[in-house]
């Protein structure tokens, strides 16, 4: 390509030397037939417009080009790539448990302090996870455990299905240090997974029953979760959520950018970016790991 532009160049500034001064094909056909002389004399162009004509094409055929590249490099992201289950740093929950007899180790850090989880396969379609937030903030301390138990309902397909979702969070927090709420909450999730393109998309919707506690202002809450994710085959995976509550004391909602590189079969790298949607809500960054053994 580069070799046929600097011809072009070469031909439009050299040929202009050897141009002929006899009439152009135009011109002896005009006097052969004798309107020659009732044609219009209008200046020509300049050689240098020629050269800056083939500028012209060059830098059309390169900005086509360049497109067409784009155009395609989406197509080969929709196509080629394969989805995956929902994971750190996504809060969307997606429908697949742990594998029978293997575990599943989550870390992460933001502003707040650090979050673990392990998830443990108790059965086919059964695993089991224990969250635990430690604050580093302006009050630091272990803050309330949260256990969870996902049963897998239904699979629709290969990476396709529905589960529910069972949340409790316990009381183990310092609720005069701030590390607690001081009472038991109770939730239960619905997880859709669903492949949409080239795409995984997971869906959450689920009820969270508040614990009352003596001069406490509580109100039970419905959270949901909508995310979408691809994943390449350079290890490199892109996600997006939005997620959020809705309760009367308070509405919050978030848009999550995520990156996850898998550096082998066990061990994932994931970076995001929770930016606010409404004024309750608040711009968190996070990275962290995750490990399956």
């Amino acid at each position: 390509m580069k070799k046929l532009f600097f011809v072009a160049i070469l031909v439009a500034v050299v040929a202009a030397f050897f141009a002929s001064a006899n009439p152009d094909g135009l011109d002896f056909v005009a006097e052969q037939l004798g309107f020659a002389g009732r044609a219009i004399e209008r200046p020509g162009l300049p050689y240098t417009v020629g050269v800056l004509g083939v500028f012209l094409t060059a830098g059309i055929f390169w900005g086509v080009g360049r497109i067409l590249k784009l155009i395609l490099l989406l197509i080969l992201i929709l196509v080629c790539s394969s989805p995956v289950f929902a994971a750190r740093p996504l809060v969307t929950d997606d429908y697949g448990t742990v594998e029978l007899g293997k575990y599943e180790l989550e870390a992460g850090f933001n502003a707040v302090g650090f979050l673990s989880q392990i998830k443990r396969g108790m059965a086919p379609n059964i695993d089991l996870g224990l969250e635990i937030p430690y604050n580093t903030s302006a009050v630091s301390g272990l803050a309330d455990l949260v256990l969870h138990g996902k049963w897998r309902l239904k699979d629709f397909g290969e990476d396709e299905g529905v589960t529910v979702r069972v949340d409790a969070k316990l009381t183990n927090g310092d609720a005069a240090r701030g590390l607690g709420s001081g009472f038991l909450d109770y939730g239960l999730i619905m997880i859709l997974s669903k492949k949409l393109g080239g795409l995984a998309s997971h869906f959450n919707l689920g009820y969270v029953v508040i614990g009352d506690a003596a001069n406490s202002v509580t109100d039970d809450t419905f959270v949901y979760g909508a995310a979408v994710e691809n994943y390449f085959q350079n290890g490199i995976g892109l996600g997006a959520e939005i997620v959020g509550i809705c309760c009367q004391i308070r509405t919050t909602a978030n848009l999550q950018l995520c990156a996850r590189y898998q550096a082998s079969d066990s061990i994932r790298f994931d970076a995001g970016y929770s930016m606010a949607l409404t004024d309750n809500s608040s711009n968190i960054a996070t990275g962290g790991l995750t490990c399956a053994f």
